[in-house]
């Protein structure tokens, strides 16, 4: 294995950016299926946490996997109202900045996207906007429904939180269609089968966002998707997300074309 951080020059953000990979070897790569895994961070944290706090080298290695963990800042994964271009930087440009420095040419079928808390929208918000891209999606912990934090930031008074999400909704925090994980699982259910990524969701019966969660799962579940639902006794933590990359990273390698 290889082990890329360091800074990329980003044109849609307008400035250098934090970059890891994790790179099996060339000679591995060669063997076997390669298989790409876009792994997203939380709102507490960047693009080294899910190496500093998981074995995600170690499982990569194991599973074959080209590992891009990307930095956002606590952006939501969104195209701020004030401020950077987050979503279309790791939607559109990173995938193309990936191709072309470290020669990493994906094929759709192997190509996934998953993260934690607020990674888990990241994931479900990218893979569901670029299912051309994409063909499994994993949430673990995922903050997934903007719509009820924005309700809940604004209704909990906190003004630092109200700054932070006027920055990227705007005023009243309007949260658009393109920024709702229901709105856009409900396009996902009418593309074809071949075309609808696959999803993993895992949560913590201790989380603080579980009932978020199962009430996500019972919709989606309702739908035309493919969906893998996991939970068990945790809480919003790193050992919960440790064990949910496994089962997740597993799952995507079921039935592979």
């Amino acid at each position: 294995m290889a082990y890329f951080t360091g800074s990329i020059r980003s044109k849609v953000l307008g400035m250098d950016t934090q970059l890891n990979l994790i790179l099996p070897d060339r000679d591995q790569l060669e063997e076997a299926p390669l298989r790409v895994l876009y792994l997203l961070h939380g709102i507490a944290g960047n693009s080294t946490s899910w190496t500093r706090f998981t074995s995600i080298e170690r499982y990569a290695q194991d599973r074959n996997f080209v590992v891009i963990m990307p930095e956002v800042q606590r952006s939501f994964y969104q195209d701020l109202k004030y401020g950077l271009s987050y979503f279309t930087y790791v939607s559109e440009e990173l995938p193309r900045i990936c191709r072309r420095l470290f020669h990493i040419e994906p094929i759709r079928s192997r190509t996934y996207v998953a993260g934690l808390s607020m990674g888990g929208y990241g994931a479900m918000r990218v893979g569901l906007s670029r299912p051309d891209l994409f063909a499994g999606i994993g949430s673990f912990s995922g903050a997934v429904d903007i719509r009820q934090i924005a309700r809940e930031t604004l209704e909990g008074g906190n003004e630092s939180l109200i700054r932070e999400f006027t920055a990227m909704a705007g005023e009243g925090l309007e949260v658009t269609e393109e920024s709702d994980i229901y709105y856009l699982l409900d396009q996902a259910a009418k593309l074809g089968p071949a075309k609808r990524p696959k999803f993993y969701i895992s949560c913590g019966f201790q989380d603080f966002l579980y009932s978020m969660n199962t009430a996500m799962k019972q919709y989606m579940e309702a739908l035309p998707l493919e969906l893998r639902y996991m939970d068990w006794e945790g809480a919003h933590s790193w050992d919960f997300w440790d064990r949910s990359i496994v089962h997740c990273m597993d799952y995507f390698m079921e039935d592979e074309v």
